[in-house]
């Protein structure tokens, strides 16, 4: 995502909630430790200031829209726990099949990150 540019090169990863097969006839009930979870895994996983997660719906079967709005509840009911993240939504696509992703890092590397961001687009621009 930033190509070469340090810092954020070796930091950058994409996070990817799958799916299991589900053996049953109907969904399953909703899971009140995920948020919990979740939670837990960026307090540890951003413990380096620098690190950036591109998180991507799955769309395979036509429902990144619903993983989406689940994510979104999740994340929020996270930062209620006083959580110092920010996230930025975007979607892509067309018609047929949208996309839907998310940009995810401390609050305190917000500025870091759009400033390489901007130096990186201008770089591409140059070119």
């Amino acid at each position: 995502m930033f190509g070469n540019q340090p810092p954020f090169t070796e930091f950058t990863y994409e996070f990817v909630i799958g799916f299991a097969e589900n053996p049953l006839s109907k969904l399953p009930p909703p899971d009140e430790i995920i948020p919990l979870t979740i939670a837990c895994i960026f307090n540890n996983f951003f413990s380096q200031k620098e690190t950036v997660v591109v998180y991507i719906c799955e769309n395979a079967d036509g429902r990144a829209n619903a993983r989406n709005r689940k994510f979104n509840q999740w994340f929020e009911q996270a930062g209620q726990g006083g959580l110092s993240f920010v996230k930025f939504d975007y979607r892509f696509g067309n018609d047929r099949e949208l996309f839907y992703t998310s940009l995810i890092m401390r609050i305190d590397n917000l500025a870091d990150v759009i400033i390489s961001f901007q130096k990186l687009v201008l770089d591409c621009n140059e070119k």
